[in-house]
């Protein structure tokens, strides 16, 4: 399987974007790259390269970029985030929004292409991306496949631009996590790589948002009862939807967590001391089961009553335990709402005895026809593809989804212990949404906690978003900030330990 490079694509705009109050120009490069087998396209994939005009390129930053799935395009990443443009929702409605038309975009003000130049990378048969060969395609179809496509894109890029001495970065949320890390493997290469070819192209940083390293089919979930994990992620959702009453702030500040907006940062604050709570007495107590009793039991209940918002009959019922599906069932169970898994400041009416998952989703299914929508108007033309309308951008294919291949011989999280051992300049960064009920705040802390990874140059970040930890302007912001700090190389976020910022 091999780029086929006589067939590939191309549109190419020359714009312009105020950033800080400076003009930038720059170039926007659409791609459609065929991926080929035995001389016959199987599969496309396509990048948006967004190329600031400048003399000296090779000094600065590329960042390649890329949403999860598997079977899932990038829209979210590039009109939330990363693209000059981004989709265009008004700040009454960031949660909630109205799904219906017009889809509108507008110019980014967070966008980074001031520090760094960004590619953003829809895989074979997503997005504009086509699946010519149903049979053959499968060859692209897996979590080795996959990052070998995604290395031979970039090796391409790199080769094109004459961009090997930039500084070099990958940006990968959910499943684009475990991407990240398999391409870490595959960049350098070895025998034991897809390729089997000494590709050597290091990396000088990885950011990782709504991480899912661990997950089931690689058998390295934590192991550590879920409601642990997900207790901070549960307690932001009900502050968000609960704020405490008087009589609560006095409950919560006796039990020795502090009251929201009375101190500056008052949620890293609050994360902190759940995670200490969640280690010290939640997981003994879920580990006592039926035989924690009497007024320890009591007070255990009603204490995570106050911080999740479900009924103490519940909890006790169930032996302290709340999964994450139950949790958004029953935290608003009296107002007949249900919250959603992947950002859980959204709601929808608990109206339907059974959900598609996404679809259903209370997030998910509010505001992905924005981004779908504008993407297959706005952005085509703004990308200059008007004549390509035969072509619809799928924000997820979940054919693909279904056909994908989890065997390989390494861990991700192997593949990125491996990376930061060779390259001793390499850092990670973290980010999560505290609403993020799919990839939760905890994952990431037992994550840097049980891995061998270099505690020096390792960042862990928290928002108040979910699972695209940059929905809404301010996360947005704040995301904005901290990425371009992290590409610039800052002490604030490239030498800090994270065992101060999360409390270990």
């Amino acid at each position: 399987m091999k780029i086929d490079e006589e067939k590939i694509k191309e549109w190419r705009q020359k714009k312009s974007l105020k950033i800080r109050g400076t003009s930038i120009l720059y170039q926007v490069v659409t791609q459609e790259i065929p991926f080929c087998d035995d001389g016959q396209v199987i599969a496309t994939a396509v990048t948006y390269s967004y190329i600031k005009e400048d003399t000296m390129p090779e000094k600065r930053p590329v960042l390649f970029a890329y949403n999860g799935g598997p079977g899932s395009s990038s829209v979210w990443i590039h009109l939330g985030l990363l693209g000059t443009m981004r989709v265009k929702i008004k700040e009454d409605s960031e949660v909630n929004p109205s799904v219906s038309g017009p889809y509108e975009i507008e110019e980014n003000p967070y966008s980074i292409l001031d520090v760094a130049d960004v590619v953003i990378l829809d895989p074979p048969g997503c997005g504009f991306g086509q699946i010519v060969d149903e049979a053959k395609a499968q060859a692209c179809f897996g979590v080795c496949s996959d990052a070998y496509c995604a290395a031979k894109i970039i090796e391409k890029w790199l080769t094109d631009q004459g961009r090997y001495s930039s500084p070099k970065y990958l940006l990968g949320e959910s499943y684009g996590t475990v991407r990240t890390c398999m391409l870490l493997r595959e960049l350098m290469g070895g025998p034991m790589s897809s390729s089997h070819q000494l590709l050597a192209i290091p990396v000088d940083g990885v950011i990782m948002m709504g991480t899912a390293i661990l997950m089931e089919p690689f058998k390295n979930e934590c192991l550590v009862e879920p409601s642990v994990l997900q207790l901070i992620g549960m307690t932001a959702t009900r502050l968000y939807h609960r704020p405490l009453s008087k009589k609560e702030q006095d409950l919560w500040k006796n039990a020795g967590f502090p009251i929201p907006n009375e101190e500056e940062n008052w949620e890293e604050s609050l994360a902190n001391a759940l995670w200490e709570f969640a280690a010290n007495r939640y997981l003994p107590a879920l580990f006592m089961g039926n035989n924690l009793k009497g007024t320890k039991r009591e007070e255990m209940i009603t204490l995570l009553s106050l911080l999740t918002g479900v009924s103490v009959s519940f909890l006790d019922s169930h032996n302290l335990a709340i999964s994450p599906d139950t949790f958004r069932r029953e935290c608003l169970r009296d107002k007949n709402l249900e919250v959603g898994a992947y950002d859980s400041r959204y709601t929808m009416e608990k109206t339907l005895e059974w959900n598609d998952p996404v679809a259903d989703d209370p997030a998910m299914g509010q505001y992905t026809p924005i981004y779908v929508g504008a993407m297959n108007d706005a952005m085509r033309t703004f990308l200059g593809m008007e004549k390509e309308r035969q072509i619809p951008y799928r924000g997820i294919d979940f054919t693909i989804n279904g056909r994908w291949e989890y065997e390989t011989g390494e861990k991700p999280e192997q593949c990125l212990v491996a990376a930061m051992r060779r390259n001793k300049n390499m850092r990670a960064l973290f980010m999560t949404g505290l609403y993020d009920l799919v990839t939760p705040p905890g994952n990431v802390r037992y994550l840097v906690s049980h891995q061998n990874l270099p505690k020096d140059r390792v960042i862990v970040r928290e928002y108040t978003s979910g699972h695209m930890p940059y929905m809404g302007k301010e996360a947005a912001k704040k995301v904005s900030e901290d990425l371009r700090n992290f590409l610039c190389g800052s002490s604030g976020l490239g030498k800090e330990c994270h065992e101060k910022e999360i409390g270990l």
